[in-house]
């Protein structure tokens, strides 16, 4: 339970990330991160 709102919190940082204005790198590391997070699900 603690570690699925963990990984949500991650998540809508994640999002916060994506939806702010940010270079190139900054977005495809987000992106990265992401792709990582949901698939350690």
């Amino acid at each position: 339970m603690l570690r699925a709102m963990s990984v949500g919190r991650l998540l809508g940082r994640t999002m916060l990330g994506i939806l702010l204005p940010t270079s190139d790198k900054w977005l495809m590391l987000w992106s990265l991160l992401a792709y990582l997070i949901v698939r350690s699900m």
